[in-house]
């Protein structure tokens, strides 16, 4: 019976479900589980990330699943990126995910996969991009920068372009949402667009002279000009084109002198042959000090012409000769004519205005003239009974009366004439405005900070058009200590800091509204504490530089009463929390000689003392604290040497006295590893001390190169030295016996800072530069051509300190 029953429950098994016979159990066929709904991915932020850093993702879609545990999560979600396990998954809600990309994937285009905790999975295929990062230099900005003009092509209104202070022209195919570098020149004073031809664009390059692009900026030609064509010879300066309005080819050339300075190469010339040819055109010019040229709006042959002197020419004939109108302002050596414009809607009125480079002085005005004759003029007032300034004026060319003008009284409009304004732009820092003709209520304006913005309902909103602009120049840099990614920057004439939190991939202005900006610290020993220093204060902020509600005041001594006092240098303590060094200079008078003085705080930046010297110094260019003894700190200074302080700063000696280049030393450092070396950097070269300051010697060849900055970054046995430089980055990994420029553009351009930080495997290096127009010695690496455009801005290099530190030529925008 037991048998005979064993061989149904055998051959039954398949075919019942669980059921007890006679008390035993008998399994059935299996009922699987119902799976959940699988998860949707559709949507990966950032969708790409350099593969030098750790880049923190968001993943948004449906069904992301939870093992919880009350409200904690247990078991989050698997991600993956191609087959890279991503760590640091957070499962925020079923629609959203958090990850962390690990630094080091391979270049390409990767699949994204989400696996839930009960095994059901799905992904989006081509996701994220991962892009080569490892052993180039990248950049992204900051953006933004002084733009001192802007000019439209009047028959393709969207393409714009802004000429970048000290930096060169920006041009904008797309109304400003994008722009690209086309002209690099450290003194480019003038940009014009052929009317007739508006693929044809002007552009000085300093000495050089002027250039002319045929295509838009893509590629530049040389215009030659006699300098026997100028009064009196020589070389022009600030020179500008004038393209005629209706005359193809015909165009004017002035340059301007320094105000208060004679200069011989100035005047007016004229080609017919867009500048293939001269000849002078200044019969009848009783005064060749030329400021400004203006057209008639409907007889173009009818020119008229400013002097820096105030006075007023015209022309009937095109330039071939002139005739003195008047002397609309009396000028004087702090008073000179740069704006010029005629009323479109009244060809008879012309308005000029006067400015300066350093306010807007006493005597300053701008006029108008009532009469045909130009005789007779008006002054305009923004302010009434206040002095006007206007370096720029610009008429609508829609609407009649009403104008729009800036300068150092500040910028503003009027609907009536000139008889009231109300002021008009984004910020009070507008440089220049640009409308474009056949775009109603559009109007671009550019500014000293900024860039370029736009408005589209005739300035009632502003938006900030300067992705590619790249225009900044940083003189300072600072790595938050553990946090690589993690960059602050210091830039002239900008209220506050810039920040990145992805290693320059995107750059956040975080303005303070503090005038003035002389140095920044960030804080060794408490995260998010950083220092800012500006005149008589170092402000202090406790997240990251968001707020800066605290400042510690830095008295002057007696015989610096009344003089600016600017903490050039912060430096704290390494070993000892809340000490900091301020090294200070004391600018006094109109010539700013600059004398200096060391503060010290040793309660984090809120009371500060001068320390003892037994001699007046020079400014404080640098300081420098011993890695493993911070009684010991060195100091250079502008003019007065080295020198040592063995008691935290408390009292310093004199130890470059014997050295007359040291005296000029713009930098000081100490090796970071042993024998803690000291090294000294100036306009003549770099020098090292291997007795603590007692003697010292000039290493490697002489480049005759002034000194921005020397920094050491890395790791032993891939340490390296660098010295920055206004003509290019050089590196030493010999403590100096030897240099040789970093490879690639960055190599030979202008580089003002440095800093770095080391991660896992790897030392990032960022260097600020003001770029510039380089000639890499012939090298063509990678298809760079001899001759390279280098954008200003921070740019990232990443070295993996398993191997040799390389500095190519490819550069990722």
């Amino acid at each position: 019976m037991k048998k005979f029953f064993s061989m149904i429950v055998a051959t039954s098994l398949p075919l019942v479900a669980l059921v007890v016979v006679f008390g035993i159990l008998v399994a059935g066929p299996a009922q699987a589980a119902p799976l959940k709904s699988p998860p949707v991915v559709t949507q990966v932020d950032p969708s790409s990330a350099p593969n030098d850093l750790e880049t923190a993702i968001v993943i948004t879609g449906s069904n992301f699943t939870a093992e919880l545990s009350g409200t904690v999560v247990i078991t989050p979600p698997t991600v993956q990126v191609g087959s890279t396990t991503l760590v640091d998954v957070g499962w925020v809600s079923s629609a959203t995910l958090t990850a962390t990309v690990p630094w080091g994937l391979q270049p390409g285009v990767y699949p994204l996969t989400v696996t839930n905790p009960d095994g059901a999975s799905a992904g989006l295929s081509n996701a994220f991009t991962v892009t080569q990062a490892i052993g180039i230099w990248t950049t992204g900005g900051p953006y933004g920068g002084t733009i001192n003009q802007l000019a439209l092509n009047p028959l393709l209104p969207t393409t714009l372009y802004a000429r970048a202070f000290d930096v060169g022209i920006f041009r904008s195919r797309d109304a400003g949402d994008s722009w690209v570098f086309v002209f690099a020149d450290r003194n480019t004073s003038a940009l014009a667009v052929d009317p007739l031809s508006p693929n044809r664009v002007y552009a000085n390059h300093g000495q050089a002279g002027p250039y002319r692009s045929d295509n838009e900026g893509d590629t530049w030609t040389p215009i030659p000009i006699s300098p026997s064509l100028w009064a009196g010879g020589g070389t022009p300066s600030h020179f500008q084109i004038y393209p005629h309005p209706t005359s193809p080819g015909v165009i004017y050339g002035t340059a301007q002198s320094v105000p208060g300075t004679p200069n011989p190469g100035t005047g007016l010339v004229k080609s017919v042959d867009y500048g293939q040819t001269w000849a002078s055109a200044m019969t009848g010019l009783t005064d060749t000090e030329v400021a400004a040229l203006a057209f008639h709006p409907t007889n173009p042959l009818t020119m008229y012409l400013a002097t820096e002197n105030g006075y007023l020419f015209r022309t009937a004939n095109g330039g071939d000769s002139w005739t003195f109108a008047s002397r609309p302002v009396t000028v004087t050596a702090d008073v000179t004519i740069i704006g010029l414009a005629v009323n479109p809607f009244s060809p008879h009125e012309v308005w000029i205005g006067s400015d300066y480079f350093t306010g807007c002085p006493a005597g300053a005005i701008i006029k108008k003239s009532t009469g045909s004759d130009l005789t007779t003029w008006s002054p305009v007032e923004i302010f009434t009974g206040q002095p006007s300034c206007a370096s720029m004026i610009v008429f609508d060319p829609a609407t009649a009366n009403r104008v729009f003008i800036a300068g150092h009284s500040g910028n503003h409009q009027t609907v009536d004439g000139g008889a009231n304004w109300t002021s008009f732009g984004p910020n009070n820092l507008v440089t220049d405005f640009a409308l474009p003709p056949t775009i109603p209520n559009t109007i671009f304006a550019s500014d000293s900070q900024y860039g370029v913005w736009k408005t589209t309902n005739n300035g009632t909103d502003w938006t900030i058009v300067n992705q590619g602009l790249a225009a900044i120049r940083p003189k300072q840099l600072a790595v938050a200590p553990g946090h690589p990614e993690k960059v602050y920057a210091l830039v002239d004439g900008w209220p506050g800091v810039f920040k990145t939190d992805s290693g320059g991939g995107a750059w956040q202005f975080l303005e303070n509204g503090i005038q003035g900006s002389s140095s920044l610290l960030l804080d060794p020993f408490i995260p998010g504490r950083a220092y800012y220093g500006t005149n008589e204060k170092v402000y202090i902020s406790s997240d990251g530089g968001v707020t800066w509600p605290i400042s510690g005041t830095l008295m002057s001594p007696p015989q610096y009463a009344g003089c600016w006092l600017w903490p050039q240098v912060l430096k704290a303590d390494p070993l000892n929390s809340g000490v900091l060094l301020a090294g200070i200079q004391h600018a006094c008078g109109s010539a700013f000689s600059a004398q200096g003085s060391i503060y010290k705080s040793a309660n984090y930046g809120a009371q500060w003392t001068r320390m003892s010297f037994s001699q007046e110094i020079s400014q404080v260019t640098d300081l420098a604290f011993d890695p493993i003894n911070s009684n010991v700190v060195y100091a250079a200074t502008s003019g007065s040497g080295l020198f040592k302080s063995t008691n935290n700063g408390d009292s310093w000696l004199d130890i470059g006295a014997q050295t007359a280049e040291l005296r000029l030393a713009t930098d000081i450092l100490v090796e970071p590893t042993s024998p803690y070396r000291v090294f000294a950097g100036n306009g003549s070269g770099v020098y090292r001390s291997s007795d603590g300051g007692v003697s010292w010697q000039m290493v490697g060849q002489h480049l005759g190169l002034q000194v921005e900055q020397l920094y050491f970054a890395g790791i032993p046995p891939t340490l390296a030295l660098y010295q920055a430089t206004t003509t290019g980055l050089f590196r030493s990994f010999n403590l100096g016996n030897s240099w040789q420029r970093a490879a690639g553009a960055l190599g030979y351009a202008n580089v003002n800072s440095l800093a770095a930080g080391i991660a896992a495997e790897r030392v990032i290096l960022y260097a600020g530069t003001a770029g510039g127009s380089v000639t890499t010695g012939g090298m063509q690496l990678d298809g760079m051509a001899e001759e390279t455009l280098v954008e200003a801005g921070i740019y990232r290099y990443t070295s993996e300190t398993r191997g040799k530190v390389y500095l190519p030529t490819i550069f990722k925008n």
